[in-house]
C-alpha cells in the first residue's frame, strides 16, 4: 500500500518541544518526548491502521503498540510489546502488510530522544522486519526495503 498523503503534510506540524508525562493519556499523547509534536507519534495517527493486517487480522491496534513500544520505560512490559510486535507484525521471518507503514514510524523514532534501551528494540525490531522483507520476494517485501533504504540516512 501507498503511503498516507497525510504524512506529506506533517512538517508544518512537528517541533521539538516536549510536554510532561504528568499529562499523559490512554490515548498516548503527551508524553515526554514522544509527545503530540513528535513526528513518530504523528506520522502513527496519519496511518490508518485498520486497513494493514498483522498475523492475527486487522492491525487495528499496532498503532497504539508502537506507541507505547517507543516510550515504555519498564522493562517487563516492552519485553511484552515486543512478543506482541513478534507474533503479529513478523513471525519466522515473514512480515505483514503493516510492516510497511511501521519502518517509517522506526526509523523516524530514531531521530527523537530516546533511552539505549528503546533505541537497541527499535534497531532490533527494524532488523527483524528489513530481514522478512529480504525474503519474501514479493511487491510487499520490495516495499518495505524501499520504506527502509529512504530512512538508512537516520543510521
Amino acid at each position: 500500500m501507498a503511503t498516507d498523503q497525510r504524512m506529506h503534510d506533517m512538517p508544518a506540524k512537528v517541533s521539538t518541544l516536549n510536554i510532561s508525562s504528568r499529562y499523559w493519556s490512554r490515548s498516548g499523547r503527551g508524553v515526554g518526548p514522544m509527545s503530540g509534536t513528535s513526528l513518530a507519534l504523528l506520522m502513527i495517527e496519519a496511518v490508518e491502521w485498520s486497513t494493514y493486517d498483522v498475523m492475527d487480522g486487522a492491525a487495528t491496534a499496532l498503532g497504539s503498540q508502537l506507541h507505547e513500544f517507543l516510550t515504555v520505560d519498564d522493562i517487563e512490559r516492552r519485553s511484552d510489546l515486543w512478543r506482541t510486535m513478534e507474533n503479529n507484525l513478523f513471525c519466522q521471518d515473514d512480515i505483514f502488510s503493516a510492516a510497511e507503514p511501521a519502518i517509517p514510524v522506526l526509523l523516524a523514532s530514531l531521530t527523537e530522544p530516546a533511552t539505549a534501551a528503546v533505541r537497541i528494540a527499535v534497531l532490533d525490531l527494524l532488523f527483524h522486519l528489513v530481514q522478512g522483507a529480504r525474503f519474501r520476494g514479493d511487491q510487499l517485501g520490495d516495499d518495505c526495503l524501499k520504506q527502509a533504504c529512504m530512512g538508512s540516512w537516520e543510521l
